[in-house]
């Protein structure tokens, strides 16, 4: 038989050796090293693309083209590292190594070291490649898959024909679906939803890209004959401005067709989304089974969406809650309407009483359905305003248990804990906030109005400035940034700002009263009257504008007109019985020349002229009063206590009424200490 010698045959070269000389090659050449540093810096690029490109309007092919430069470049980068070698006499060309045990060379310590680092390299490299992975191999069918999270907007849906209750049903239709749309983003964490409270007026899909960084948004339409209804729903991507999917739903009235249940389940499904049983068991349970019912829930919610402006519109929208419950009395959700409803009531009346309703309300929404996180939420914001802190702080708690990715709940709490003067834990909050969501510029425009509060300008500044990256044209971040520069004495970019705002949108009322301020410390004192005017035209209740009013012609010398905005500013403050207003009464009469009645309400305000007895702003009302009166003394003495407590220093350097003592030694020196104390 014939024999083979093994012991003399050559074997072929195993592949396995091949491999580990290249990659003991590669290791020496510290290849591995340069593309863990380069794929992180190339993740670290492709999010800052993700983030700003849609904001400054560029088209979507520019994200994709920065990706497949990056992926280039990764191939060069390998190239180079392997020929070249970055030595502290500078990059060198790597000398080649013949011998094939490198490992041989090392010592026992140094070659540990090594595959430790290498160990650390390779995690890190995986860790980057599962992250890239999403955004390199795009899924293509479904529209929220791309290269970047998704931002979708409900924009306001067209009525198709005249019904004025149609418009306002229409509008509590798309609070309602972006209420249902954020539960089901955070919940899967694929998509973050513009709150409703933001988009109130009807605007295109480019603008609520360029307005709120909208990536996708949900249009439509509402049109009612009869007892027959049609809704149609496009979902749009607003970076291609394309429509990507559409929706109808035909109803009728009788057949108890509830409108936001079967309307989100079209919109999901444009999705491309499967979450029928997540719906049917996160939803179902608040609402109710009476078209009826819910139809008039959702005009409710319409009218207080849309802004109620009187308080004809907040107790219509109360009167809809309660039908709504005559016909289905377990409707949680309308229960919870009136809760809010009742909340907006209060902060228009400053009624306690309207509050106490809220907190019954809310309570039995709560006792209905306890596994509502929005329901709880409105609870629990009714016990924070009744002052039941305690009890509010353990309602949110709940709340965040069902909904612990809803960065609002987290910024209610760092509400709650900043009136408790819990200032460190309500920082912690407000932070938490903004880190659960990056891209909410809601959360971020509330911790950037905390620190402007406690005025720590600059880190206000910085977080408005990130929110209005997010939301550039959006209008309450803007005006939070005339405001923190308002602060930081900067009238000018203020000024400009707030014209901005006005330009965007003449009917932003809320703009007007600081509008007219800032002209009044320009010294553009007709200016200043119009827009104090204008203010007044929208908020004919707010006494503090007639008296500024009359400010405003007090300083062009119409004394005429002055007086009758001061008398109705005086008349207004009397109908309320408070003593608070007694120092800003003796004001106005001061300037109206009717000293008897000043001094008697200067009394009122202040029996033992002791400024350590009042707030700042009211320690600096009543000096106004006593330099109008010609009374210096006790007018600086006033003043000095409101500046060392950090309220008046911009009165003092822009308002008129202190020209005369801008040289007075005694003036001068109650600035110098107030300013050792500021």
């Amino acid at each position: 038989m014939l024999k083979f010698n093994y012991s003399n045959t050559n074997p072929m070269p195993s592949r396995p050796n091949f491999i580990k000389r290249f990659w003991q090659e590669l290791k020496r050449r510290k290849v591995h090293r340069v593309l863990a540093i380069y794929a992180g810096t190339a993740f670290v690029i492709l999010e800052a693309v993700d983030m700003i490109f849609p904001r400054w309007g560029f088209p979507d092919w520019t994200i994709d083209l920065v990706l497949y430069l990056l992926i280039i470049g990764a191939v060069i980068t390998v190239i180079l590292s392997w020929i070249y070698d970055l030595t502290p006499q500078g990059i060198v060309k790597t000398e080649s190594q013949e011998s094939p045990e490198l490992g041989e060379k090392l010592s026992l310590k140094a070659d540990k070291k090594l595959r430790i680092s290498n160990i650390i390299i390779g995690i890190l490299i995986v860790v980057i490649g599962l992250m890239l992975y999403p955004k390199i191999f795009k899924n293509k069918n479904s529209p929220l898959n791309g290269v970047q999270r998704n931002s979708i907007a409900v924009l306001p849906l067209k009525i198709i024909g005249n019904q004025p209750d149609l418009n306002y049903m229409a509008s509590g239709l798309v609070e309602s679906l972006t209420y249902m749309l954020a539960k089901i983003g955070n919940s899967q964490q694929i998509f973050t939803v513009i709150p409703a409270s933001e988009v109130v007026e009807s605007i295109t899909a480019g603008e609520a890209r360029q307005r709120f960084g909208a990536t996708m948004v949900i249009s439509g339409s509402i049109q009612m004959e009869g007892n027959v209804g049609r809704i149609i729903l496009n979902l749009i991507n607003t970076r291609k401005q394309q429509l990507v999917r559409s929706g109808r739903l035909i109803y009728r009235k009788e057949n108890n067709f509830i409108l936001q249940d079967e309307a989100i389940k079209v919109i999901v499904d444009m999705m491309g989304l499967d979450l029928e049983s997540f719906i049917d068991s996160e939803f179902d349970n608040s609402g109710s089974d009476s078209f009826e019912a819910n139809e008039l829930y959702l005009i409710g919610k319409g009218i207080l969406r849309e802004g109620a402006e009187t308080l004809q519109d907040i107790d219509a929208a109360i009167d809809l809650f309660n039908l709504a419950l005559k016909k289905d009395p377990t409707f949680a959700l309308a229960y919870s309407g009136l809760a809010g409803a009742h909340i907006v009531k209060y902060h228009f009346t400053g009624n306690s009483a309207f509050i106490g309703e809220a907190v019954d309300y809310g309570f039995k929404a709560m006792k209905m359905n306890h596994r509502d996180a929005e329901i709880l939420r409105t609870y629990a914001g009714a016990l924070t305003d009744n002052g039941d802190y305690t009890a509010a702080d353990s309602i949110y708690r709940l709340s965040m248990e069902l909904d612990s990715l809803n960065p609002r709940l987290y910024s209610d709490l760092g509400y709650l804990y900043d009136i408790q003067g819990k200032i460190g834990l309500a920082e912690e909050y407000h932070i938490k906030a903004v880190n659960l969501n990056p891209e909410n510029y809601v959360t971020l425009y509330e911790l950037s109005m905390f620190y402007a509060s406690y005025n720590r300008l600059p880190e206000a500044l910085g977080e408005i400035r990130k929110a209005l990256v997010l939301a550039p044209d959006h209008i309450m971040m803007l005006r939070g940034l005339g405001v923190i520069l308002w602060l930081q004495d900067d009238l000018d970019g203020s000024l400009e700002t707030f014209n901005r705002i006005y330009a965007m949108d003449t009917n932003q009322a809320h703009i007007l009263h600081p509008l007219g301020s800032l002209y009044f410390y320009k010294g553009n004192y007709e200016r200043a009257a119009h827009y104090y005017n204008r203010a007044i035209e929208s908020y004919p209740e707010d006494y503090s504008l007639y008296g500024s009013a009359g400010w405003a012609y007090y300083a062009q010398g119409d004394r005429e007109h002055a007086n009758v905005d001061f008398r109705k500013a005086i008349s207004m403050m009397l109908e309320k019985q408070d003593n608070i207003y007694n120092s800003s009464i003796a004001l106005y009469y001061g300037l109206m020349g009717r000293k008897d009645s000043s001094y008697y309400y200067l009394h009122k305000a202040s029996p033992n002229e002791n400024p350590k007895e009042h707030v700042a702003n009211e320690s600096l009302t009543l000096s106004y009063a006593y330099l109008i009166l010609g009374d210096k003394d006790k007018a600086l003495k006033f003043l000095e206590s409101a500046l060392k407590r950090g309220s008046g220093w911009q009165d003092v350097k822009y308002h008129y009424i202190f020209n005369d003592l801008q040289h007075d030694p005694d003036f001068q020196a109650i600035l110098a200490r107030a300013d050792t104390l500021k």
